[in-house]
């Protein structure tokens, strides 16, 4: 009679229980919603805190921030490589081409080649002294006056020549002197041009006795 009695009890207090388990399962799972809610918002909060980061970055690097991201060194530098002979042949005839001379006036453009030779000025100008193409200096380029430099006896003071290298970067020039010299009178080649970038563009005159010299100087925006 007592085991059934404590039987029974035992029964009724499992029946008991249950409510209880419910409500704390019910309990477990409002927690894991709200735990899941909460780490959400996080996550969401955290991403937008790294897109207002870059678009600080992108604000520092614009062009009138640049001075205070290069003292702060904010700065990422990439070079990029410009490619070369893109408006121009690499050869001409198996000599290296080093440049171009445009002469609006005339509607001339003539190819510098890098090596001076009578057979290379039968091809096209070439390059006689001074510094590389558009550098400092006094650039030397001669041609036959019958073939590249024909129409340079008709050019002024003040006319315009322009000069392009490999990479297609253009210097616009000036005609400021115009000689006509002994071939033994060689002043024209004079690299003292105090820091001005000038050219010089040689060739005969008809009778080939002497020389026409058209001197040029570097134009400013």
């Amino acid at each position: 009679m007592d085991k059934k009695k404590t039987c029974i009890e035992n029964i009724a207090n499992m029946k008991n229980l249950k409510p209880y388990k419910k409500l704390k399962n019910k309990q477990k799972r409002l927690n894991i919603i709200l735990f899941l809610i909460v780490f959400a918002l996080f996550i969401g909060m955290f991403y937008s805190f790294r897109e207002e980061e870059k678009q600080e970055i992108k604000i520092k690097q614009k062009p009138e921030n640049i001075g205070v991201a290069i003292m702060t060194g904010n700065v990422e530098t990439k070079t990029v490589e410009k490619k070369s002979y893109q408006t121009m042949p690499e050869q001409l005839n198996g000599y290296t081409v080093i440049g171009k001379v445009e002469i609006p006036k005339i509607e001339s453009i003539t190819y510098i080649l890098e090596e001076m030779s009578e057979k290379s000025l039968n091809v096209s100008a070439a390059k006689l002294c001074g510094p590389e193409i558009n550098q400092i200096g006094n650039l030397c380029i001669a041609g036959h006056n019958r073939r590249t430099f024909s129409g340079l006896k008709k050019l002024e003071i003040g006319d315009q020549i322009i000069v392009t290298d490999i990479y297609d970067d253009k210097c616009y020039y000036q005609v400021y002197d115009i000689q006509i010299v002994k071939p033994d009178e060689v002043e024209c080649l004079s690299q003292d041009t105090e820091g001005e970038r000038e050219i010089t563009l040689i060739t005969c005159t008809i009778s080939g006795l002497k020389r026409l010299i058209i001197k040029a100087v570097e134009i400013y925006d």
